[in-house]
């Protein structure tokens, strides 16, 4: 753990987030899961969002104008607030979620926090991604660190709105890492040459 922070993204020398390349296992690993557990779980991989904002997810949360979403649930370090998703997503969320004949056949995504949680891990076992990060805290940790990783990269004040930390002392964490992780990433390059 960083000083001054309240996020954990190393512990016994492993790391608490996943990789780019993890990401991307697990993005391709999704495609093969019903569409409810799909969407479930690119739920969480585009937005970071804690499994209990997935597990409380409605229909009316999504905005498709602005190919956003309505995230929050009100805790001690989180508010509500709209993330960005993309917008493919966004449509593909409303036409599964939209009410069928005047009737909302499944009105959210029907997991429970465990169910949920299961799943993820399943899907990083599929994935071939093991260890301390394979969790759904380990997927919205990437996220963050992934929004550092885009050229140019997303302003740590947007992260943290997105990530809904009230403190800027959290979401600097991510930049911390992301940090080590680089300087470890250039002595293995240099070891290289």
């Amino acid at each position: 753990m960083f000083a001054g922070s309240n996020i954990k993204l190393f512990e016994d020398g492993q790391r608490l987030f996943l990789t780019t390349d993890e990401r991307h296992k697990f993005r391709e690993t999704i495609h093969t899961l019903s569409t409810q557990q799909r969407l479930f779980c690119r739920l969480l991989y585009y937005t970071g969002c804690k499994i209990n904002e997935a597990v409380a997810f409605l229909p009316e949360h999504i905005n498709e104008q602005k190919s956003s979403i309505l995230l929050g649930y009100k805790g001690k370090m989180l508010s509500e607030r709209y993330v960005p998703i993309p917008p493919a997503f966004s449509i593909e969320l409303a036409i599964y979620l939209k009410p069928r004949n005047g009737f909302m056949q499944d009105p959210q995504l029907s997991f429970s926090r465990t169910k949920g949680w299961r799943l993820i891990k399943d899907v990083m076992n599929k994935s071939g991604i093991h260890g301390k990060q394979a969790t759904p805290t380990g997927l919205r940790h990437s996220f963050a660190i992934s929004c550092l990783e885009v050229t140019p990269p997303i302003p740590i004040e947007r992260i943290q709105k997105w990530m809904g930390h009230k403190s800027s002392d959290l979401t600097v964490s991510y930049l911390e890492a992301f940090q080590q992780d680089e300087d470890k990433s250039l002595e293995l390059l240099w070891k290289h040459f």
